[in-house]
């Protein structure tokens, strides 16, 4: 089972994914997946299955906003956005208890 999860973040739209297998019975561990620079995409939810398997849920966290996984990306274009996420550090490390 794949559940997209929107959420927001300091008014960024954002859309996680959570994972896990088809017949989930019972409560399980969670465990949570920062995708790489490619976001929620076919390639890291294949991973994040693999991960779960029958064992354990897998949230796949979202930081480059909602929809950026199913964009097509160059090389150049993912270091274009990597860098400018790297250089909001105020955001990357900002404390949002809720």
């Amino acid at each position: 089972m794949e559940k997209a999860i929107a959420y927001e973040i300091d008014g960024r739209p954002c859309e996680g994914m959570l994972v896990c297998h088809d017949r989930l019975e019972k409560q399980r561990p969670c465990i949570l997946l920062q995708c790489d620079w490619k976001g929620v995409c076919p390639e890291t939810i294949a991973q994040a299955r693999q991960i779960a398997g029958d064992k354990y849920l897998v949230f796949m966290a979202d930081m480059w906003g909602a929809g950026f996984g199913a964009q097509p990306k160059t090389f150049e274009g993912l270091m274009k956005v990597s860098r400018a996420r790297r250089a909001d550090y105020p955001f990357t490390i900002a404390d949002r208890k809720s």
